[in-house]
């Protein structure tokens, strides 16, 4: 909770002017709420005219008081939304750079829905906590305004709400322990339930073709029945401690009530104190009792801002200014030396990779499915550092140069070409927002896509839909390829481009592959055999190590692993 407390601080110290504001009008509508008690009693003080105020100018106190409190409360809730919602702002830009930065092997081991509820859920939650901490700051203050106010008409008066004012934080603190894992497993069950939300929606083309829906609708209903009884757990901790307050403020009321008839029947004082430790007690307590009604509420939101901050926490890898940013262009050599990985420890997925290729040749990496030749791409994209060597690009170890350096230079197409629910144009931009309108039908024209563009009724700034469903799987993956080489990389680096497609949209991403190869490193992932016959050189693959290499004739008059899955394929 401290943690927690002194991170919303940190964000709260960007807005200093708007809290000064929100706490100085809460301060006034504290004193005015302390006041008002006072007010009531002198207007039915049984005194003489002299020694009194006239019911006037009691009324005119009560209508400026009343004013007082609408005017300072309006501006304090102002006040209190604009630091809420610009926090809320930050702590979601905060999240949103954090999912931008976390290394690909966080998001292989969560699901992405869990990721998602950080921002859908439980930014959410923390609107209620921060409300709710600056509520409980003005409750506080309200709190010793009526005390102080409690002096000045019996000490005995602030004696016992000193005490009920420190018994009540006493039933917080020891509630709070008491509730606060209940509330933890809740929201973690909720967040289970989104991500198992978000994988089968996800999947769903699947469950529908296989018939999965009752597997499918079982696994949710398991999910929800788990967040149901955290949920309940925790609802039933929390309707406890509402009665708990209300049993508090009723015997600090009536402990008030009985000093107040001891006073009055010893003459010490007459039938207005009672009334007036009536008011104070009144006022003094609801916001208390407010608090114990709202306290679930601010326990879930103090849940959700524990999970953002761990959530923010996690440790990124060494990014910007913490690593050299060369000055030259990139060549396109590339090493790898002696490169050891592995996604789950102990399950080793390459083993001593030695591999070198000079600017501008073409290499092709071949070998049976798991053999890690997606792998050994998703290294030089740096989605993954290897576990022992290192990778090189132009003599340079690309973990100690800032990545900025090198993703201008990568040109990347893969087997799922991902098309965001953009235009043409923004797709084929993408990752180049420098790039001129040139640049990006020069692209078009390289891979063959631009006759089509044209010929749509918008051209490049026709829609392609969520996914590219608008377009057609050859459409789709020579826009991918498009954008490759949009910003003329001197790396470029092709996963399986052809292995979705048909005869047809083969053929014509093939064509279009043969115009990329000028001019540029060349790196193509691929099970079909017959695009990769052509280029310098084939590295083979097998169960993570190199077993192979050479050109296609060299490797086929070897008679070994390539030959068999040339054999394999041609039959």
């Amino acid at each position: 909770m401290r943690r927690s407390a002194a991170r919303l601080i940190d964000y709260c110290r960007a807005y200093p002017r708007w809290i000064a504001v929100a706490f100085a009008f809460a301060l006034l509508y504290s004193v005015s709420a302390a006041i008002l008690p006072w007010a009531i009693k002198h207007a039915i003080d049984p005194r003489p005219a002299g020694e009194a105020f006239s019911p006037a100018q009691v009324g005119l106190i009560l209508v400026a008081l009343a004013l007082i409190q609408g005017v300072t409360y309006y501006v304090h809730l102002l006040a209190l939304s604009f630091v809420t919602q610009r926090m809320l702002n930050s702590i979601r830009n905060d999240l949103f750079d954090q999912m931008q930065r976390l290394p690909m092997k966080y998001y292989d081991e969560n699901r992405v829905g869990e990721v998602m509820a950080y921002v859908h859920g439980d930014v959410e939650q923390i609107q209620v906590l921060l409300g709710g901490m600056l509520y409980v700051l003005a409750v506080t203050m309200t709190a010793f305004a009526i005390i102080v106010a409690a002096f000045f008409i019996s000490i005995w008066l602030a004696v016992v709400m000193i005490g009920m004012l420190l018994a009540s934080v006493v039933v917080i603190i020891l509630w709070r322990m008491y509730i606060s894992e209940r509330f933890r497993q809740a929201r973690e069950t909720f967040s289970s339930l989104s991500g198992l939300l978000q994988e089968t929606l996800s999947n769903f083309r699947v469950i529908q073709s296989l018939g999965q829906e009752r597997y499918a609708s079982g696994r949710l209903g398991s999910a929800n029945s788990a967040y149901l009884d955290a949920s309940l757990s925790a609802e039933r901790s929390i309707a406890a401690m509402r009665p708990t307050m209300e049993i508090v403020s009723g015997i600090g009321l009536a402990i008030l009530l009985y000093i107040g008839g001891l006073l009055v029947s010893r003459g010490d004082a007459d039938v207005t104190l009672i009334l007036a430790f009536a008011a104070y007690g009144a006022r003094f307590f609801e916001p208390m009792q407010l608090i114990a009604h709202g306290f679930g509420d601010l326990e879930r939101a103090t849940v959700s801002l524990t999970r953002v901050l761990d959530f923010l926490a996690i440790e990124l890898p060494a990014t910007g200014s913490e690593l050299q940013v060369p000055e030259s262009h990139v060549r396109g050599e590339i090493e790898f030396s002696s490169v050891n990985f592995e996604y789950l420890a102990g399950i080793p997925v390459l083993h001593d990779i030695d591999l070198c290729i000079g600017a501008g040749e073409t290499v092709a990496i071949v070998g049976p499915t798991g053999a890690g030749k997606t792998t050994l791409l998703s290294l030089l994209m740096r989605l993954y550092d290897p576990a022992s060597g290192r990778i090189l690009v132009d003599d340079r170890d690309i973990s100690e140069v800032d990545y900025q350096w090198l993703a201008p230079n990568l040109g990347i197409a893969v087997q799922d070409s991902h098309i965001f629910a953009e235009t043409i144009r923004e797709n084929i931009r993408f990752g180049r927002e420098h790039i001129s309108e040139r640049d990006i039908t020069s692209a078009a024209e390289t891979v063959g896509i631009h006759k089509f563009i044209v010929s749509l009724e918008m051209g490049y700034e026709s829609q392609v839909g969520p996914g590219g469903l608008e377009l057609s799987a050859g459409q789709t993956q020579l826009i991918s390829l498009a954008r490759a080489i949009a910003g003329r990389p001197s790396i470029l680096l092709l996963d399986e481009v052809t292995s979705n497609l048909d005869a047809v949209s083969e053929e014509a991403v093939r064509t279009a592959l043969e115009r990329l190869f000028e001019d540029r490193t060349v790196l193509i992932v691929a099970h079909r055999l017959s695009t990769v016959r052509n280029v310098d050189s084939i590295v083979v693959l097998n169960a993570g190590r190199i077993v192979e290499q050479g050109s296609h004739s060299e490797l086929m008059a070897r008679g070994g692993l390539y030959a068999r899955l040339c054999a394999y394929a041609y039959g």
